[in-house]
């Protein structure tokens, strides 16, 4: 329930537009630019429509991180459904185990269409939340 909440704050109202001005769709990569220009600055991205399918989780994850030269490390969902972390130095780890899972605020936020469950951590009610939904979506799965 707590994630509804910071989901339905008023600085997370925010859509645009991702596809070129001739309707073409962005690739993964170009969005991710796009990400990462924004002001706030946006650090959870939850594709519910699951739209980015050029990379795996990690990779886009890693794409992330590259772009966002003050981040410490990438949260995603791996081929188990875990959690996981990768660090700017390339560690990969589960979430839970590093002290990243108490410092979300370090760290860039991504969930697939099969994971869009926001991250339970109060650290992240500051945070920009961007969301790409597919105009056949018609729910956040944000439950518990």
């Amino acid at each position: 329930m707590q994630e509804r909440i910071y989901l339905l704050q008023p600085e997370n109202n925010t859509f645009m537009l991702t596809a070129h001005d001739n309707g073409e769709r962005r690739s993964t990569h170009g969005f991710l630019k796009m990400v990462v220009a924004q002001k706030p600055e946006v650090r959870v991205l939850l594709d519910v429509g699951a739209q980015m399918l050029e990379l795996q989780n990690l990779e886009l994850a890693e794409a992330w991180l590259k772009l966002s030269p003050d981040t410490l490390a990438a949260s995603y969902s791996d081929e188990d459904g875990e959690l996981a972390v990768v660090t700017r130095g390339g560690t990969t780890q589960l979430l839970l185990s590093l002290p990243f899972a108490q410092q979300l605020d370090h760290c860039v936020v991504y969930l697939d269409g099969a994971h869009t469950r926001a991250p339970t951590s109060s650290s992240l009610s500051d945070s920009e939340l961007q969301l790409r939904w597919d105009r056949r979506s018609t729910k956040i799965n944000a439950d518990a």
